[in-house]
């Protein structure tokens, strides 16, 4: 919304010296001031027309932003597992917790 706001507002600012050429709206007659160089309005038309050629493209192009990082969360889970007891000269179960991270 800036950036429509900024360009309308150099539009108008640049098409203010084209009405301010001596022409009187109400009677539609030409009061003789004015009368520059036809070069020179054309060279400023062609420049004006760049830069706001050159907003307009600026506008329509993507935007290249960094991707959202992948998240991960660390799941833990325990598990009995089968180990030989040397002092009692047995096998016992004995709880082993295992960890991994996932993403989600």
């Amino acid at each position: 919304m800036k950036r429509v706001a900024t360009a309308l507002a150099l539009i108008l600012a640049l098409a203010q010296p084209a009405m301010a050429d001596g022409w009187n709206g109400h009677n539609r007659h030409h009061h003789g001031g004015g009368g520059g160089d036809a070069g020179a309005a054309l060279f400023g038309g062609l420049v004006g027309g760049l830069i706001i050629g050159g907003m307009i493209n600026s506008m329509n192009q993507p935007s290249y932003g960094y991707a959202p990082q992948p998240q991960y969360r660390q799941m833990c889970r325990t598990q009995w597992v089968n180990q030989w007891d040397g002092y009692y000269q047995q096998w016992v179960q004995v709880p082993v917790q295992q960890c991994r991270w996932v993403s989600y």
